[in-house]
């Protein structure tokens, strides 16, 4: 289809264009063409891709397009004046769609002029100033291409600004640019591996698993979503040693305590035992000097030579026989007391159990901190 503007217009008021805008509605590929022309110049321009037209649903007004068309524009350039505003425009109210979005453009392409040079914050501040030509109140009055135009503008603003950020550290505000972002587009690659690197930096581990792996589903040949799930995977391991050293102390500390406890119960025992058996040695040898006294010579004949046939020492039966009620009676006190010893010690292991609990708990949680302190200095290494 061809269209000569010259003669389709009711009036002979040249057509004003912006020179170089890629956001327009309809006819970007006119205004591509414009920045390449000088004062004076003529020329045909055909556009063969309809987006660069009036796209697939065309025009039902003046200029009147059918869908999906190409055209042919023949263009003089009659004058070009600059475009002069600063960054405190008061009148954003009154300006059109096309020069919102085109000044909102202008600013972005600003910001990231400033990124390169590693001026991260006042890129931020050329970001902030493009969304304030895009507000709410803007975006609630557009619809079909209309809107795309501006989301898709919006869209390049927001991973703009978490790329700041996440150079800046200032995690929290990179993680809420990406939610903006994909709340307009739930698959943008970008948006997912930023808010992924954000929420690994502040030790969210498993939301950024999600956003990672969602975004490697959507492009797997990235190198930098690969590079970013081998870090989280290594995070994700020094945790869960860390963890399992914590568990570790809890189970120890019992099996210590119970170890501990068998030395001192052991020892009553073999206290008890010595002095189970040195009883009945006693008594056996009051009983025989009292046997002594009491059948005189005749006594001490038979003992002394029951002694010389045992070895010097008085024989089991000799030694039971002699006991009389009170050394019986002292035996069992003495069996009693050696009984009761082992129970009365139980109580002292049972406070090193508590010390080696506590003592356990203080270990894993250093570990863990030390792992997250670990992780971020590897980070900051790298995006130095």
């Amino acid at each position: 289809m061809f269209m000569d503007t010259r003669t389709d217009k009711e009036t002979e008021e040249p057509m004003v264009v912006v020179a170089g805008r890629d956001t327009a509605a309809t006819e970007t590929g006119l205004c591509l063409a414009a920045a390449t022309m000088a004062k004076g110049e003529r020329a045909l321009v055909y556009v063969l891709d309809p987006l660069y037209g009036y796209g697939a649903r065309g025009s039902f007004s003046f200029p009147c397009v059918p869908p999906s068309a190409q055209l042919v524009y023949e263009l003089e350039m009659l004058s070009w004046e600059g475009i002069e505003e600063g960054d405190t425009d008061r009148d954003r109210g009154s300006l059109l769609y096309e020069e919102r979005m085109e000044r909102a453009e202008r600013r972005r392409l600003a910001g990231n002029e400033l990124f390169k040079e590693g001026r991260w914050k006042d890129a931020l501040a050329k970001y902030a100033m493009a969304l304030s030509y895009m507000d709410e109140d803007f975006i609630y009055q557009l619809d079909g291409h209309y809107l795309d135009k501006a989301e898709k503008l919006k869209v390049l603003v927001h991973l703009n600004m978490a790329a700041c950020q996440l150079k800046t550290e200032d995690y929290n505000t990179a993680i809420y640019n990406c939610g903006q972002v994909l709340n307009m587009d739930p698959k943008n690659v970008k948006a997912l591996f930023r808010r992924g690197k954000a929420r690994l930096a502040l030790g969210r581990t498993e939301e950024a698993k999600e956003d990672l792996e969602a975004a490697r589903k959507l492009d797997p040949s990235d190198a930098g979503i690969i590079a970013e799930l081998r870090l989280l995977a290594k995070v994700q391991g020094e945790e869960k040693k860390a963890q399992e050293q914590l568990f570790k102390g809890k189970i120890a500390a019992p099996v210590a305590a119970s170890s501990s406890s068998s030395a001192p119960a052991a020892a009553a025992s073999a206290s008890a035992a010595a002095d189970g058996a040195s009883a009945p040695s006693a008594a056996a040898s009051a009983s025989a000097a009292d046997a002594t006294e009491r059948s005189g010579g005749a006594a001490s004949t038979s003992a002394a030579s029951a002694a010389a046939a045992g070895g010097g020492q008085p024989s089991k039966r000799a030694a039971a026989a002699a006991k009389g009620p009170r050394q019986q009676q002292d035996a069992r006190a003495a069996a009693a007391a050696a009984k009761s010893t082992p129970a009365s010690r139980k109580a002292v292991p049972e406070r090193h159990w508590l010390v080696a609990m506590l003592l356990g708990w203080l270990a894993s949680l250093l570990a863990i901190f030390g792992v997250r302190l670990g992780a971020k200095a590897q980070k900051a290494g790298r995006a130095r």
